[in-house]
């Protein structure tokens, strides 16, 4: 099994994945992504507000744009448990996994830096 790469974005202090790259990694169209958060909207909804973005593409015939959701941590798990458990949804889980917990704990060593450095 290949390692699925995740890139996390900070959005409002929190950090988040885009639609597409969770499509991308799936291996699926991105409208799909789209189409199940819309589905289970008030699902998603209990883990925080999803955050839609409109981001602009080229494309031959001229500049497009395209809603993008941005998933929280929460939301980027549910996504996937309403996902078959093929080999491309459980790397996706274990990069996203990695990806969270990594930014967890640079999150915390960077606080306890500071206060390390405020009790000086």
């Amino acid at each position: 099994m290949t390692h699925t790469q995740v890139q996390l974005v900070t959005l409002d202090g929190e950090h988040r994945v885009g639609s597409m790259d969770i499509a991308s990694s799936l291996g699926i169209q991105h409208k799909n992504v789209l189409e199940l958060l819309r589905r289970y909207r008030d699902d998603f909804a209990q883990f925080g507000r999803v955050a839609f973005e409109t981001r602009p593409f080229d494309t031959p015939g001229g500049s497009q744009s395209r809603e993008v959701a941005m998933l929280s941590e929460d939301q980027c798990y549910l996504l996937l448990t309403y996902s078959r458990n093929t080999a491309r949804v459980r790397s996706l889980k274990v990069a996203l996994v990695r990806a969270f917990g990594s930014a967890r704990r640079e999150g915390i060593s960077r606080s306890l830096t500071t206060w390390q450095e405020l009790q000086r």
